[in-house]
């Protein structure tokens, strides 16, 4: 697909506080006629089996595309962005820009020529390459980043169950619907989930084949 310079309402334009240098505040549209051309173009390239793996470019733009697809498959790589299809000549605009309908396709170089000829006539083009040191490089933005330090960061909102220092020194109690249960300095937030209920009143207005079956958890 082709990358815009629209950065309106972009991630990066939130933690930036403002559109950055060479982007526009523009909302990035769905083209109606690409968007469903690239998707085929992308499916007719999955089909020959020439493709490793695929991220859409969504939240966060390519950079962020290709730094969890290094997180999956716990390697390298590194991006051109200067060949990226564009009309933007602004390296950041082009990493973080979240144009609709584009797709990153891990591709391994003897199945490049069968994947190219799949694409077709959908914008496309080589724009990085997988290394095995696990290490993520993008010369145009000066950057050289561990994809394991990267993958830390990015699952540490996730790990709140395991690090609920809010928690601590909170004893092991259970009521309706969860328990706290001690897990040496930390505590576990456990939810259970109830099996419904239903009153007299409410269970006969649905419908009559609803009815006849068992509430199920």
């Amino acid at each position: 697909g082709v990358t815009t310079a629209d950065l309106g309402g972009a991630h990066v334009t939130e933690l930036a506080g403002g559109i950055l240098p060479g982007g526009s505040g523009e909302i990035p549209l769905l083209d109606l006629q690409a968007g469903p051309a690239n998707a085929k173009a992308v499916a007719r390239a999955i089909r020959t089996s020439g493709v490793c793996s695929a991220h859409d470019l969504s939240e966060g733009g390519l950079l962020v595309a290709a730094a969890e697809m290094g997180f999956a498959g716990r390697l390298g790589i590194e991006l051109d962005l200067s060949a990226v299809p564009g009309d933007s000549a602004h390296p950041m605009v082009t990493a973080f820009a979240e144009t609709p309908s584009r797709y990153l396709l891990e591709v391994a170089p003897e199945h490049m020529d069968a994947v190219v000829a799949a694409l077709g006539d959908a914008p496309h083009a080589v724009v990085g390459r997988v290394h095995e040191d696990g290490v993520l490089r993008v010369p145009a933005l000066g950057m050289e980043e561990s994809l394991d330090a990267l993958r830390q960061r990015w699952l540490a909102p996730l790990s709140w169950a395991h690090e609920c220092a809010f928690c601590s020194g909170v004893p092991s109690i259970s009521g309706p619907g969860q328990t706290l249960a001690p897990s040496g300095r930390r505590q576990v937030v456990i939810i259970k989930f109830a099996q419904p209920q239903l009153d007299p009143a409410s269970k006969s207005r649905l419908p009559s084949r609803i009815r006849s079956e068992k509430a199920q958890p």
